[in-house]
């Protein structure tokens, strides 16, 4: 009887599809998480538990989708914060600012896979480390936040620049990263009993 060999694992190091995919997944699972932090945030600030997709995110294509503006809260001097009293849910704006939420958050997954990639085969090794791994989204996270808060929404959408709440949404960031490299990590991790490439290549031979 044949033995069956396992898929080894993808290396972080090295940009395959497999690393590409899990990088993907990752990418959704952190911007799913983004999403509670900043729904969560918003709703028990009375701004609206689908503000960030309704107004936010939907801004990108509805120029129109807005908030209606109310006093900052504390520790938020100068940002205009808002509710949704003023405003409809709108179930375009939503759907649109959903794809687009998710879009983004599968390309950031599949930069920052590429990116760690790129740098630990460059010798920066300790990147390859759990804990490297995880600091390294998590930085990655936090430059994703300066480029769209100070490069991109600027430019594309204002909306997110005077009314998305600062702190909550870097943090949600630095989420994000850690959440994509944690699932990237386990993914490619060698799986307990899983062959090692010496045993694959003997296996072929004798196959």
């Amino acid at each position: 009887m044949t033995d069956t060999v396992h898929r080894a694992p993808a290396r972080l190091d090295t940009i395959t599809p497999a690393l590409l995919r899990a990088a993907g997944i990752g990418g959704l699972l952190g911007g799913t998480g983004l999403f509670l932090v900043m729904a969560g945030y918003n709703a028990a600030n009375n701004m609206g538990f689908w503000a960030i997709l309704n107004a936010c995110f939907a801004a990108f294509v509805y120029k129109s989708a807005g908030m209606t503006s109310m006093t900052p809260m504390p520790g938020e001097a100068g940002m205009a914060h808002h509710a949704m009293g003023g405003q409809h849910i709108v179930a375009s704006h939503v759907a649109v600012g959903t794809v687009l939420h998710l879009a983004m958050s599968i390309g950031a997954g599949v930069a920052f896979a590429i990116v760690l990639a790129v740098l630990i085969r460059t010798g920066l090794r300790i990147l390859s480390t759990a804990v490297g791994y995880l600091l390294g989204g998590a930085a990655g996270g936090a430059l994703l936040y300066l480029i769209m808060m100070e490069a991109v929404a600027p430019h594309l959408n204002r909306t997110i620049v005077e009314f998305t709440p600062r702190t909550p949404f870097f943090l949600a960031h630095l989420l994000f990263g850690a959440v994509v490299t944690a699932y990237v990590y386990w993914r490619a991790a060698p799986v307990s009993g899983a062959p090692t490439k010496r045993a694959i290549r003997l296996h072929t031979r004798t196959a």
